[in-house]
């Protein structure tokens, strides 16, 4: 295979058979790119017995396979099971990249009979195997690629100027060692760096290769740790190429426990050094030069490469140029982080950083508009209005109530919802057993209490004797007063009786709703409300529900203007909106009533006497406004946040 290394169309076409055959795979391609999506066979071996090149959705399917394999730069196993239906259904498709200078170059596609008694997971173990082979010897030979073979797309390894440059880029302590470790390996050609940094007597991973965060608790993190501490503390290089003789018995312990844990033989460990103390003042760093004073320890950078075919000999001289930058970097990073509350000192000089130009002329505007509405807010008067609903109903109104415990039947019942009725007209009456009862035995008492009189009367005139006589006409009287509280009792029980026949208060309208379903064939209680009646011919006002917490505006307002001119309320009917009337307020009440969903209200009175507008229905809704004299725009426009906060905010 060395004698080969010079043509890499020879080396692989005479490669290939060999992994086929070593692997029992049932063919082969080396795939090199075309374009985006397109795609060339190198070198195949028996790649016409798979049907692909006779199906275009097969080509398309793997181009897509090659695609994916060669942007992710890891292997890929298919088909599965669900799959079975494609041209290339019967076989296990292994794709592997091929690497130059560590970029993928070219995929390796084998293929494995499903049938055959081979598991997948060893397919593609054998083609991980064979991939990593090939990409060794590809980037030995191939220097000046033709162009018929894969060519290495990586560009020339970048300097270390270019290094440098993204090392001092920022004065971030994370992302410098993220540049340190990531562009390092590339520069070292490792294949892994790790960053450590030391405050103090600790020494902790902050960056390493490949992974975006360091989790400090995972195995090989503590291993590599293990390594760096052991450097700091001695603030000497560790190499080890594969021979620990070299290394004391307690490197040999660190060094064997992280070889065995992550597999790569070589390592090369130096501790990064830098002055204690950054200056711009070149004599002070003269002076300090001059003392002997040691540079301080800032970190360590740990290399490891793979096998003794890339012993990392030729690398130690890049390996401490890139120490002495990152270092620099480091350490400058350190000394940024002193600085006294540096997030937010930041974060206030990245906003003024935004003032600069013309983003100053525009924040002085916005700035300038924004204190121009706050003190409008604060110093325009504006007139404040307490909103609140009502309804419009009549002036005079009664509600009859049941004067005693009965029952009503439909015959006794005379109006009906809506039916106008006069004063005295009859409504309904009420039946009372308990009452008639009563009656029937007191009327029966006052018949034995008259037919007892009588007698006693006859026996007085047919006496002779006084003293039977005196005895006879006691008691007489003693029956005759018994009489009168029975026939007392009994007026009572006839008015009783006929209070069950209920008159009309007022004239006016039955306003109750289905009069014949509620107060048919059932028992009233005495005090129950049964009718409603309203007269409509005569003064109508607004009674309006004002909230509990804005009833101070008005009653201040009221006061302000005393009796001479009275607070007027502006209102308009939902059912007519474009009529707005206005109508004096008479009272307002002194007791505050929760009305459900509105909360605390006080009612109050708007009369509505020589307003001209048409009848509305009675209990036709309102909205009402009263005004309530000047207030801050501020207050009128966010008066219920402002009291909201008042109440909320009170301790």
């Amino acid at each position: 295979m060395q004698g080969r290394a010079g043509d890499v169309r020879v080396f692989l076409g005479a490669f290939l058979p060999i992994v086929v055959e070593e692997t029992r795979a049932d063919a082969g391609v080396v795939w090199r790119p075309v374009s985006a999506t397109q795609w060339a066979a190198v070198v195949d071996v028996g790649l016409d017995q798979t049907l692909l090149p006779e199906s275009a959705e097969a080509i398309e399917d793997n181009n897509r396979r090659l695609v994916a394999c060669f942007e992710s730069g890891e292997a890929s196993l298919g088909l599965d099971a669900s799959e079975t239906d494609s041209p290339l259904g019967r076989y296990w498709v292994v794709v592997c990249p091929l690497f130059i200078q560590r970029q993928p170059a070219g995929c390796l596609q084998l293929f494995f009979d499903r049938t055959a008694d081979k598991e997948p997971e060893l397919a593609l173990e054998l083609a991980e195997h064979a991939a990593g082979l090939a990409s060794l010897e590809l980037e030995r030979s191939t220097r000046a690629p033709d162009s018929g073979a894969i060519s290495s797309a990586t560009p020339t390894r970048e300097s270390i100027g270019e290094l440098s440059l993204k090392l001092h880029r920022s004065l971030s302590l994370e992302l410098t060692c993220a540049v340190g470790a990531n562009d390092g390996r590339l520069f070292l050609d490792a294949d892994r760096v790790s960053v450590f940094v030391s405050r103090g007597k600790s020494t902790r991973a902050l960056a390493i290769s490949g992974q975006e965060k360091v989790n400090q608790h995972a195995v090989l993190v503590r291993k590599l740790t293990a390594v760096a501490r052991l450097v700091a503390d001695r603030k000497s290089p560790m190499t080890y190429l594969g021979a620990s003789e070299a290394l004391d018995a307690e490197a040999q312990e660190v060094v064997a426990e992280l070889i065995d844990e992550s597999g790569l033989r070589n390592l090369v460990a130096i501790p990064l050094l830098a002055e204690d103390e950054v200056t711009l003042d070149e004599s002070s760093l003269r002076r300090r030069r001059r003392s002997g004073s040691s540079p301080a320890l800032v970190g360590v950078l740990l290399a490891e490469w793979s096998g003794d075919a890339r012993r990392p000999t030729h690398q130690l001289a890049n390996l401490e140029t890139l120490g002495q930058h990152l270092a620099s970097s480091i350490h400058g990073s350190l000394h940024f982080r002193r600085v006294l509350l540096l997030e937010t000192r930041y974060r206030i000089g990245l906003a003024w950083e935004w003032f600069h130009g013309r983003r100053l002329q525009l924040a002085a505007l916005i700035l300038t508009a924004v204190i121009g509405v706050l003190l409008a807010l604060v110093l325009v008067p504006w007139t404040y209005r307490v909103k609140a609903d009502g309804r419009v109903l009549p002036a005079t109104r009664a509600n009859v109530f049941a004067p005693a415990d009965g029952y009503l039947r439909s015959a006794n019942l005379s109006v009906a919802s809506n039916q106008r009725v006069h004063q005295g007209d009859v409504l309904l009456r009420l039946e009372s057993d308990s009452l008639e009862q009563e009656l029937h035995r007191v009327d029966g008492e006052r018949a034995e209490l008259e037919s007892r009189a009588l007698a006693l009367q006859a026996q007085i005139h047919a006496t002779v004797l006084d003293r039977e006589a005196n005895q006879l006409r006691l008691d007489l009287a003693q029956t005759q007063s018994q009489l009168q509280s029975v026939e007392t009792s009994l007026g009572l029980l006839r008015k009783q009786l006929d209070d069950l026949t209920i008159t009309a208060p007022i004239d006016g309208v039955v306003i109750t709703f289905q009069v014949e379903k509620w107060l048919t064939d059932r028992p009233v209680n005495r005090g129950e409300l049964l009718l409603e009646i309203m007269d409509d011919s005569g003064p109508w006002h607004l009674e309006v529900r004002v909230p509990a917490k804005r009833i101070e505006h008005v009653e201040t307002m009221r006061d302000q203007l005393g009796e001479s001119s009275p607070l007027t309320a502006e209102f308009f009917l939902v059912a007519a909106p474009e009529q707005v009337l206005e109508g004096p307020v008479s009272r307002i009440s002194s007791r505050v009533e929760s009305t459900g969903q509105e909360g605390p209200t006080i009612e109050m009175i708007v009369e509505l006497n020589g307003i001209e507008f048409a009848r509305p229905k009675i209990g036709a809704e309102a909205r009402c406004r009263i005004p309530c004299g000047k207030q801050p725009l501020g207050y009128v426009l966010f008066g219920d946040v402002v009291d909201y906060l008042r109440t909320r905010l009170w301790f």
